[in-house]
């Protein structure tokens, strides 16, 4: 009895969940009922009867499509604590599928949501369920879990990301260390350079400080030349005229 006590409560809590999920998605619908009628229907505007077909046929498509959506998650949602349970049971389920259509177990379910009856307390109804031992895991425990595993995904991403920007930063280190030696090297290449320009233009001022002193010594032997050559003419010009007297 207890067992059963305790299934009907994992029962009520598994259908008040969805039960959430539907009122949710009503309220989705009204939302997007309004949002409709604001973008497509104007109070100074007359409708004749192709209009208001093409209005319906457009809001029908729209409801459709949302249904569909809501109606698939919840049936995914379904279908994701049904894989909890296999995981956690770890035995092998016999599900009859033609029982989720059985009018006599839908109108039992609605009496476990709404009343305390307890579940299959009539041996009319075989369960549905075959070779399931032990108590059955909470939805909201299945829910935490969840986020649990949801968490440690996150922080295994995160952790992911910072182990790709530590390596990024390694190798950002690795270039500016690397680039960091390539200017040093180029450094130390431009100061040979400007060495030896320097030695050059050193030896460029010797050389031509040497043809100057050169060229200088030319100048004052020529001169010396043009002054001996004056001097003889000179003495040349005094001989004519002591010769010229005798």
């Amino acid at each position: 009895m207890a067992e059963q006590n305790n299934q009907v409560k994992e029962l009520k809590q598994y259908l008040a969940f969805f039960n959430q999920k539907k009122d949710e998605s009503f309220k989705e619908l009204n939302l997007d009922f309004k949002d409709f009628v604001s973008d497509n229907i104007q109070d100074s505007t007359i409708y004749n009867k192709d209009d208001v077909l093409n209005l319906i046929n457009k809001w029908n498509d729209q409801v459709k499509k949302t249904l569909s959506n809501d109606i698939s998650n919840m049936s995914r949602m379904s279908a994701i604590y049904l894989q909890y349970l296999f995981q956690q049971t770890g035995v092998e389920f016999s599900l009859n599928l033609n029982l989720l259509e059985d009018i006599k177990m839908i109108e039992n379910m609605k009496k476990v949501e709404n009343t305390d009856t307890t579940f299959l307390a009539s041996s009319e109804v075989k369960n549905p369920l075959k070779a399931v031992q032990g108590k059955l895991p909470s939805l909201f425990e299945s829910q935490k879990t969840d986020q649990n595993l949801l968490k440690i995904e996150q922080l295994e991403n995160e952790l992911s990301q910072l182990k790709q920007e530590n390596e990024k930063l390694k190798e950002n280190v690795k270039a500016s260390s690397q680039g960091k030696i390539g200017t040093e090297y180029e450094i130390l290449d431009l100061q040979e350079k400007f060495e030896k320009l320097q030695t050059e233009h050193k030896l460029l001022q010797e050389d031509s400080q040497k043809k100057l002193n050169e060229s200088a010594q030319f100048n004052n032997l020529k001169k010396m030349i043009q002054q001996k050559n004056e001097q003889i003419k000179e003495f040349k010009d005094r001989l004519s005229k002591y010769e010229k007297v005798e």
